[in-house]
């Protein structure tokens, strides 16, 4: 069933039978959206699916907006907004994470997460999926699977990682 079919049917009959149908078809256009514009980031957007799904059928459920049609383009805005705001949120997350790894004191000073931000960039693009799966908390053995190395690799690679970036930042080369 299509979202607009869904959602006519709601409109006809508001019952918790027809949401559930208009949230399940919500569902499935948001995770070819995120799919489409996302590709391999679809794993970190798992999440972000159910939220933007919960986003729209709040906003339908309120009375004060008299939805009479669905716009596919305001669906992909709220889904990419919402996608953003998880991207947003998990750079958050690694940027503290990386601040108490190598005890930056103020993580709210702007000079330092611009520095922070500069050393991530200068990173090469392996390095940067070893920081990211570092910050995200993935074991080393879940990191070696992911990127078909040894363990042992792993935990080389995370240690050179943090030596570069602790250099980059100023905050000494010992472990």
């Amino acid at each position: 069933m299509t979202v607009k079919e869904a959602y006519e049917l709601y409109l006809k009959d508001r019952s918790p039978e027809s949401r559930d149908r208009l949230g399940a078809a919500f569902f499935r256009f948001i995770q070819a959206i995120i799919a489409t514009k996302y590709g391999k980031q679809f794993y970190y957007l798992e999440d972000v699916v159910g939220d933007s799904a919960l986003k729209i059928l709040k906003w339908i459920d309120n009375p004060e907006n008299n939805v009479k049609d669905i716009n596919s383009n305001w669906v992909y805005t709220v889904v990419v907004n919402t996608c953003l705001d998880s991207f947003r949120k998990r750079t958050r997350q690694r940027e503290n994470a990386i601040f108490s790894d190598i005890a930056i004191q103020d993580s709210h000073d702007l000079f330092t997460k611009l520095s922070v931000r500069s050393a991530l960039a200068s990173l090469t693009p392996e390095e940067r999926i070893i920081a990211e799966q570092l910050t995200d908390g993935l074991t080393g053995a879940k990191a070696a699977v992911e990127l078909g190395v040894s363990e042992r690799t792993i935990d080389t690679r995370r240690k050179e990682v943090k030596l570069k970036l602790r250099t980059l930042l100023g905050g000494g080369g010992d472990d």
